[in-house]
């Protein structure tokens, strides 16, 4: 019985659904690519979570971009895009300037086992404990949050006759491959696929945004870019209020310092004969990060302007 419902759902996907179905295809493609990069017979712990500390900086950044390069993050920037225009890039370029404040800790990252192991050092082994557990209570927080923008997101990609169920099996099958080959390739697994999976969403994102302002501007609002785009600070800190502005600086600037993710892919970087390498991916991270999601998508919250069914609360 169990086997036929799936086979329903399996079909509805395949039937009513080409985008979805492309997107649990390329679930695969990336999924086998992991398990390729992957080493065989790891023979330690840090080999498998730190990709034995000789990931190449290019596979780095790649990494540390994909932290804030993800859905929620674009999903984010494209709200604050639409809602204060060129403004949303304030809190982005503070965002971006965490990486930067990181990079300073380049040369003990380098030498350390990451951001609990320094924290130990610097206060003491209770605080180290008490971090860890933080995390461990974060991470799991998180990943019923992600799956939850999964699912809306998918289910935009969806026709309205395909049963929510179907857009369920979709999002746990690509889920299910990730972890797949993250669980039996580690870092080093996750390096190469992430790399190609940030290529292929640089490239869709620009074609998206192509047709969006296409869009525009065959639109009414099209001769009013500029007022969209630069509104005065006024309407920004209207808009967010003050304090949420504020928040959203301090957020930003933040983050990166308690982000585990973000300290261990740091720590995996290949630092033999350039000792500077981990303190630079963190500074080209920085970089990218504005770029994308901050310019991008902001420049995608902007062309949504045109879009007359739309508002604040829809984007």
């Amino acid at each position: 019985m169990g086997s036929l419902v799936f086979s329903n759902e399996l079909g509805a996907v395949l039937t009513y659904s080409p985008i979805l179905t492309a997107l649990a295809v390329m679930a695969v493609v990336f999924g086998s690519l992991g398990i390729f990069a992957k080493k065989k017979g790891f023979q330690s712990i840090p080999e498998y979570f730190l990709g034995s500390r000789s990931v190449r900086p290019s596979l780095i950044v790649s990494l540390l971009i994909s932290g804030s390069f993800s859905l929620n993050g674009m999903l984010y920037q494209i709200y604050l895009g639409y809602k204060i225009g060129a403004w949303a890039l304030l809190t982005q370029f503070a965002w971006a300037l965490s990486f930067v404040a990181v990079s300073r800790y380049g040369h003990r990252l380098a030498t350390s086992a990451g951001m609990h192991n320094l924290i130990g050092a610097v206060f003491s082994p209770t605080t180290r404990k008490l971090a860890a557990l933080c995390s461990i209570i974060g991470l799991g927080l998180q990943v019923g949050w992600e799956y939850g923008v999964a699912k809306s997101a998918f289910a935009g990609l969806a026709v309205p006759t395909l049963p929510d169920s179907s857009i369920s099996l979709v999002v746990l099958f690509v889920f299910a491959v990730g972890t797949f080959y993250t669980l039996i390739g580690g870092m080093r697994s996750n390096s190469v696929t992430d790399l190609f999976e940030n290529l292929l969403k640089f490239g869709c994102f620009i074609f998206l945004g192509f047709l969006l302002f296409g869009v525009f501007e065959t639109s009414a609002l099209s001769q009013s870019l500029s007022h969209f785009a630069f509104p005065p600070f006024t309407t920004a800190v209207a808009e967010l209020t003050a304090t949420g502005l504020l928040a959203n600086i301090v957020f930003s600037l933040a983050w990166q310092y308690v982000d585990m993710t973000t300290w261990q892919t740091a720590v995996a970087t290949k630092v033999e004969h350039d000792p500077d390498a981990t303190g630079r991916s963190l500074k080209w991270a920085g970089l990218w990060v504005f770029v994308a999601p901050g310019i991008l998508g902001t420049f995608l919250g902007l062309g949504l302007v045109g879009e007359p069914h739309l508002d604040p609360n829809s984007v």
